[in-house]
Parts: C-alpha cells; structure tokens; sequence
C-alpha cells in the first residue's frame, strides 16, 4: 500500500498538467518579459552562461526577444547551466519619434539572486519619463 500511495504521488502532478507548456521544470529557469506600458519597448535582455565579473560587464548574448507592443509578453526557458547572468541592458521606449531609455538593471547571477526551477520576471512600467523595469524572481522584486 505504502509504494502505490508514493507511485500515485508522483503521477498525480504530472497528471494535473497534462498539457501545460508553462509548468515550471526544475531543470530550467523561466524568463518572462512583459510590456505594461502603452508603447512599444524593446527590453534588449542580454545573458551569458557564466557568473562573475566579466559576464556581468561583458555578456556574452542578446536573448532575441524584438520589440514588445503594449501588453505584450515573452516567455523563454533555459537550461540551468545555460543562464549564469541575466539583466536588461538600457531597454528603450519608443513615444512617437522620441525614444526613452532606462539605465541597466541589475544583473542577476545563478547562485546569488536565482537559482534552477526559479522564474525570473522583467516588467517595463511606465511611459516616457516614467518609463522604467521592475526586475523580480519568483515574484519578489529584486531590482
């Protein structure tokens, strides 16, 4: 009885998200970009698979997210040992002909501000001066 109570444990999860792209995997780490302003914004997140100081000041890739329309989101999933820092590097609003930009954000590092199975959220708030990114990881804000 004891075995077939713990086999059923393990099925049930994956029952209840038959299906589901989202579902969290603990393997990966979750990057969600999101658009809450009412332009268009380019997030320009940048990463590198390593931590430490030259992949904080000399990321190594563009994650090709494009431009973000208002209400707008991205979902992108990495393997563990795939993201090692991650931040958005000055993304820009555009209002008409006129282009705003933030300064960078923090860099999150493996480890430090993140870890594997954890879901990390860039959301841009905010229009024209107010244009700015709120950063969290597993819904606290970080950044």
């Amino acid at each position: 009885m004891k075995r077939l109570i713990g086999g059923l444990l393990l099925i049930a999860p994956a029952a209840l998200c038959s299906g589901c792209a989202d579902w969290p995997l603990f393997d990966t780490v979750t990057v969600i970009i999101t658009n809450d302003t009412d332009f268009d914004v380019d997030p320009h997140i940048v990463f590198d698979d390593d931590t430490g100081f030259f992949a904080r000041n000399f990321p190594s890739e563009d994650l090709a997210v494009g431009l973000l329309e208002p209400g707008e989101s991205r979902v992108f999933h990495f393997d563990c040992d795939r993201l090692g820092v991650i931040f958005s590097d000055e993304a820009e609003q555009f209002v008409g002909d006129v282009v705003f930009e933030i300064d960078e954000t923090s860099a999150l590092e493996r480890e430090q501000q993140f870890y594997c199975g954890d879901l990390i959220e860039f959301q841009f708030v905010g229009n024209a001066e107010d244009f700015g990114a709120i950063v969290g990881v597993n819904g606290l804000v970080v950044d």
